[in-house]
């Protein structure tokens, strides 16, 4: 039960993340507020999810797909991670063919993440 909780809390996250907090920066701020606020805030995304998946990892270590799964998740966001550098170089040299394929990287490891919280809370229901 604890670990659906958790599993929760993450898709919980990625959706309003995704669908409501990007999407409304790039509508009602400026193009370089949005750009700041944005750079501020999806390490910390990224960092929350991995702290999620850390717990669920420690908590509930028995439960073997349950423990797979968020170990797959935290590698997939310490992945995010470790190219948000990449991503902001990419952009501020102008370099927009790797910024969008280090975007799209992130964004398919972001859904993938959502994917296997989704398989831990139906595995556990």
């Amino acid at each position: 039960m604890g670990s659906k909780i958790i599993a929760i809390s993450i898709v919980t996250l990625v959706l309003f993340q995704s669908t409501i907090i990007a999407p409304v920066a790039n509508l009602i701020l400026e193009k370089e507020q949005t750009a700041l606020f944005l750079r501020l805030l999806w390490p910390i995304f990224f960092v929350l999810i991995i702290i999620l998946s850390a717990i669920c990892l420690i908590l509930f270590r028995r439960q073997k797909v349950v423990f797979k799964k968020n170990i797959l998740s935290t590698g997939a966001m310490a992945v995010c991670i470790a190219v948000v550098p990449c991503i902001n170089n990419a952009m501020d040299s102008g370099n927009l063919s790797l910024w969008k394929v280090l975007h799209l990287c992130t964004v398919a490891l972001t859904i993938f993440t959502l994917v296997l919280q989704v398989q831990i809370i139906r595995h556990n229901t």
